[in-house]
C-alpha cells in the first residue's frame, strides 16, 4: 500500500522550459511510495544514481541543486531572466547537460535538465523531495501508467496492448501547457477543475473550495471530505486532504484551477495517462 499518512506535503508544478530528449526504449520499473510519491531509481551519466519523482505538475526534467553540486554535475549559466515556480515556493533555474538519463531500462541521451532548488520550491527545508523531477517534456511521448496498489511504473512508446480489450475505464482531460486538468466533484454536488499530479502526496483544494466543503479553510493540517469522484468513473470516500492557497502560482497565467488530485485518491487506482488522445485510463 501507498504510504500516504505523511505529514510533509510535497507538491511540485512548474512553468515550461523546452528540450528535446533522444529515446532507445520502454521497461517497466518498480516505483518506491514512501513519500507518497511516484519515485524510480534513475542513473544519470552512467555512474550516478538518484531517486527522481514522476511529475505530471512538472512541465521538464529538474533536478535538485544540492544533489547536483554533491555529484559533479556540470551546471552551465543562469537561466537568462528565469525563476522557477512552484505552488509553495520559487527558485532560480540553471542548466545542466547530461550525456544520459537511465530509467529502468529506458535510456534518454542528450537530456538538458533544469538545475534548482527543490527545497524552495516545495516549501519545504528539511531535504524530505526526491533528487530530482521528470515532466512533460520527458513523460508526453510514453503512455504512462503507474500502478498503485502493486508500485510499479509500466512507460508505453506505442499503443499498449490494453487498449484493444474492455478492461478499463476511461475519462477524457483537458491540457493546459504541460497540465493535466480534470473536473472532480465532491459530495456528489460541487464541481471544480483540479490537476492530475503523480508527485502530490496528498489531495489540496483551495481555501474558497474549502470554505463550500464545510471545511476549515484556515487549518494547514490534514483534513477528510466525505467522497470525492473523477467522473462517473471512480469515486472514493473520507479522502484526506489540505488546503493551499494557488493564487501566487496562477498569477498572470491564464490556467485556473481549484486544487490537485494527489496521492490520497489515486492510491486505490491503476492509472494510464494517455497524453496523445487526452484521456485517462483506470484500469479495472
Amino acid at each position: 500500500m501507498v504510504n500516504h499518512m505523511r505529514n510533509k506535503v510535497l507538491i511540485y508544478i512548474f512553468p515550461v522550459v523546452l528540450t528535446a530528449f533522444y529515446f532507445v526504449r520502454a521497461d517497466v520499473m518498480p516505483f518506491d511510495p514512501a513519500r507518497g510519491l511516484v519515485e524510480v531509481q534513475v542513473k544519470i551519466d552512467g555512474r550516478i544514481t538518484g531517486r527522481f519523482g514522476i511529475d505530471t505538475g512538472a512541465d521538464h526534467l529538474y533536478i535538485d541543486r544540492t544533489f547536483a553540486q554533491k555529484n559533479n554535475l556540470a551546471i552551465y549559466s543562469e537561466m537568462s531572466g528565469h525563476e522557477i515556480k512552484g505552488v509553495e515556493g520559487s527558485s532560480k533555474g540553471y542548466y545542466a547537460q547530461l550525456r544520459s538519463l537511465e530509467i529502468g531500462g529506458e535510456l534518454l541521451y542528450n537530456a538538458r535538465a533544469v538545475v534548482t532548488d527543490l527545497a524552495a520550491l516545495g516549501g519545504h527545508k528539511d531535504g524530505l523531495h526526491p533528487d530530482g523531477l521528470i515532466g512533460f517534456e520527458v513523460i508526453r511521448r510514453f503512455y504512462v501508467t503507474v500502478n498503485y496498489p502493486h508500485t510499479l511504473l509500466q512507460l508505453y512508446l506505442g499503443e499498449p496492448d490494453f487498449l484493444n480489450r474492455s478492461n478499463y475505464s476511461t475519462i477524457p482531460f483537458r491540457s493546459s501547457g504541460h497540465l493535466v486538468l480534470m473536473d472532480v466533484t465532491f459530495n456528489d454536488s460541487i464541481t471544480v477543475p483540479m490537476i492530475l499530479d503523480f508527485c502530490a502526496s496528498y489531495t489540496s483544494v483551495s481555501p474558497e473550495v474549502a470554505a463550500r466543503l464545510g471545511l476549515d479553510p484556515q487549518y494547514t493540517g490534514v483534513q477528510k471530505v466525505n467522497k470525492m469522484s473523477l467522473s462517473d468513473v471512480v469515486a472514493g470516500s473520507d479522502i484526506k486532504l489540505v488546503v493551499m492557497d494557488f493564487s501566487s502560482y496562477q498569477k498572470d497565467r491564464k490556467t485556473r484551477f481549484e486544487g490537485i488530485i494527489g496521492t490520497s485518491f489515486l492510491y486505490h487506482y491503476k492509472i494510464t495517462i494517455d497524453y496523445r488522445r487526452q484521456k485517462i485510463y483506470i484500469h479495472h
